[in-house]
């Protein structure tokens, strides 16, 4: 994908071509139906408002693997990864003014100083910059800086697609098997995190010895 190919040298075009993108596939969708509404099947359980993201950044995924990322726009050279620290720093005031911003927002709109429609597009605009921006600064942060390997990030790296697409089902059953305990919040957070990466893992290395599912995982 050559469009993708010439952004390496174009951050800022990289950046506001991701973000119209979330916003396009999140943000309609989420004011219509609410970002909080859920659906699902049996014990599996996703919020309907990011269908689309979801699938649009699987999109997103497929393309960029269909470039030489390595060498072109996640390549050290490429003006993406040189700015790391941009993406950093802002991630990190976009979600301080998303935090601080959100009560100002209501406080506006019951003082009725602020349409309620206005202050869902300010407010959606912010968190999908803050989720833009994370993720820029995740991938730019760790291809600078992490360039050496070992045996467990090697496991991570060839499991991680796989780890993502069944940690789910893992982080659901702990959060609610831990229910019933009366425990601090961040205590739950930190074993629900390690259960379930320790688990999809595990899960993961057992599924790749099928030889059909690690030909395309």
């Amino acid at each position: 994908v050559k469009w993708l190919d010439g952004l390496q040298h174009k951050p800022i075009r990289a950046f506001i071509v991701l973000l119209f993108i979330t916003w396009i596939l999140y943000v309609p969708i989420a004011y219509s139906i609410g970002a909080g509404t859920w659906t699902g099947f049996g014990p599996f359980d996703f919020q309907l408002s990011r269908i689309l993201l979801y699938f649009g950044y699987f999109l997103i995924g497929v393309m960029i693997g269909n470039t030489d990322f390595n060498n072109k726009i996640f390549s050290q050279d490429s003006a993406i990864i040189k700015r790391w620290w941009l993406w950093a720093f802002l991630s990190l005031a976009i979600y301080i003014v998303l935090t601080i911003g959100a009560k100002t927002l209501v406080q506006l709109v019951k003082e009725n100083q602020l349409q309620g429609f206005y202050a869902w597009m300010i407010y959606f605009t912010l968190y999908v910059s803050s989720c833009s921006l994370s993720c820029l600064a995740f991938i730019t942060g760790f291809r600078k800086w992490v360039i050496c390997s070992n045996g467990w990030w090697t496991s991570l790296s060839d499991n991680a697609y796989l780890i993502y697409l069944i940690h789910y089902v893992f982080v659901t059953w702990i959060q609610f098997l831990l229910l019933s305990y009366d425990i601090p919040a961040i205590c739950k957070f930190l074993i629900s995190f390690v259960l379930a990466i320790s688990f999809s893992w595990a899960a993961s290395i057992l599924l790749r010895r099928i030889k059909m599912i690690k030909q395309y995982l």
